[in-house]
């Protein structure tokens, strides 16, 4: 229904990042979508639990923050090859892995591979 309407980039947002987050972004990847998971907008009753998913999903899902994410939109601008996820006192570096073409979050951008779906 998503690709019928021509969306090709999903964001998420949420509770639980371990279980409805994550398992949700990873079944968009694998459907080919571009998922961007939006770090200081989600929540977990387990902290550690939160990171650790953020870190799980990091090598194949944009992690990135509000902040971050309204810039993009609002000027066009292109993900950094480093994003930053923030919480608090809490931070963790990575380095987006991936094309680089896949950087750009602007919802009517394809991602790169979208000739092979």
């Amino acid at each position: 229904m998503l690709r019928s309407t021509g969306i090709i980039t999903v964001v998420f947002t949420g509770i639980a990042t371990e279980c409805g987050v994550e398992s949700s972004a990873r079944d968009a990847f694998s459907r080919g979508f571009y998922s961007v998971v939006v770090s200081d907008c989600m929540s977990s009753p387990d902290k550690n639990g939160h990171y650790r998913s953020l870190e799980y999903m990091k090598n194949l899902i944009t992690i990135t923050n509000l902040k971050e994410l309204e810039n993009i939109w609002s000027g066009g601008k292109k993900l950094s090859s480093t994003s930053i996820i923030q919480d608090g006192d809490n931070s963790i570096h990575h380095e987006h892995i991936g094309d680089a073409s896949k950087s750009d979050v602007s919802p009517n951008t394809p991602p790169a591979d979208e000739a092979d779906l």
